[in-house]
């Protein structure tokens, strides 16, 4: 059996291809958002898959579910890497991923489209926005591997995630089973290296550049990670 492997370090979280709820929040004009709240089931944790921005977007049946932009949309990140920990989507990320619920106030929005609305702006055109995010089941969740995952065992039909929270700490993990890919969810002030038969295969070594939904094309069976982690408060 094939997998994928997703994590995410701090919220490091590894996926090897694990079933999670995918949600839309509506898309509205930013004068129109006000509190928002990000909430998964009990047994699940967030993780923001991307903040859509646009010109415009028409509204469905069931609300704004299909996000049609005219012209202009981009999502955030705007990039894989991360290089400046204090913009608001990377502070939003960072407070919400690997939590079950998070609150996203009005001033985020406007915070959004003031950093990022020239980049899609008419002169006579709003701005709007809508949050993706995936709600992923703790059951698929390996915490701070410090030995070995079989893969195979740990599911059979589900992707399994890794997720290392513990900071100032060397991991080193085995993965055994058929991988099939790998993505990269969310590091933060870590450094993460992937290796094959004691040959790279990935390396990460800016522990001060984080990276976000970087998707690496691997099939091998099995893998080492090693990965390191750093005290991210000194990160400002």
């Amino acid at each position: 059996m094939l997998h994928t492997l997703e994590f995410i370090i701090l919220n490091f979280l590894l996926n090897f291809k694990a079933d999670c709820t995918t949600h839309s929040s509506p898309c509205l004009e930013t004068q129109y958002w006000k509190k928002y709240e990000v909430r998964c089931s009990e047994n699940e944790t967030i993780y923001i898959r991307q903040h859509n921005i646009g010109e415009s977007c028409q509204e469905e049946v069931l609300g704004y579910d299909e996000k049609k932009v005219n012209s202009c949309s981009y999502s955030l990140p705007l990039s894989k890497t991360i290089t400046d920990y204090q913009t608001p989507f990377t502070k939003t990320v960072n407070k919400c991923n690997g939590k079950r619920e998070c609150v996203l106030f009005t001033d985020y929005f406007e915070k959004i489209e003031s950093e990022n609305g020239a980049l899609c702006r008419n002169p006579n055109t709003s701005i709007f926005q809508r949050i993706e995010y995936e709600c992923i089941p703790d059951v698929y969740v390996v915490d701070n591997c410090v030995r070995e995952v079989d893969v195979d065992n740990q599911s059979e039909l589900h992707d399994i995630y890794l997720r290392f929270s513990v900071m100032n700490r060397n991991h080193s993990c085995l993965l055994i089973g058929e991988l099939s890919g790998i993505e990269i969810l969310h590091t933060y002030s870590s450094v993460l290296r992937l290796l094959y038969q004691n040959h790279p295969v990935y390396e990460h070594l800016e522990s001060s550049i984080g990276l976000y939904g970087v998707q690496i094309s691997i099939q091998t069976i099995g893998l080492v990670l090693e990965m390191q982690g750093f005290d991210y408060s000194s990160i400002t």
